[in-house]
């Protein structure tokens, strides 16, 4: 039973921590005056919120207590404060090193030691996502810079 407590608060690590990044998303895309970095905030906004669903039915079905959201929610981006006088490039670089920190606290979760195999391919599967979508903004991101560059 010590392994599925383990397991669950895994699952509600990354489910809090989805959850904190999503408000952190919404809080700044009306921030963001930039149409790609506020696509990239949208799709991660939603992303999460898709995550944190999926995470929770995950640590339901394990027969643990879901994460609830206290009223303070941790802002994950330091820059926040700053978002009107830093350039787009430094917000999505920021965001995209948070994301790659993201994926391999998700690389240590699927490590956990007794996890199931239907949990495990779900992080493997939301740990893809996440990199799919890093490799497609840093593709944007890099098509952006070639454009002001050049």
């Amino acid at each position: 039973m010590d392994t599925n407590k383990t397991v669950i608060n895994v699952l509600n690590d990354l489910l809090k921590l989805h959850m904190e990044t999503e408000q952190n998303y919404l809080e700044c895309i009306n921030q963001i005056f930039h149409r790609g970095v506020r696509s990239f905030f949208v799709t991660q906004a939603q992303t999460k919120n898709k995550f944190v669903h999926q995470l929770a039915l995950e640590v339901q079905k394990l027969g643990g207590d879901i994460y609830t959201a206290d009223a303070t929610v941790v802002n994950h981006f330091d820059f926040y404060e700053d978002l009107r006088t830093i350039s787009f490039e430094e917000v999505l670089n920021y965001c995209l090193k948070f994301e790659e920190e993201m994926i391999a606290t998700y690389e240590k979760a699927i490590h956990t030691e007794g996890i199931e195999e239907t949990t495990q391919y779900l992080l493997l599967k939301q740990k893809t996502e996440l990199e799919s979508l890093l490799t497609e903004a840093k593709i944007k991101e890099y098509r952006t810079h070639e454009r002001l560059v050049s």
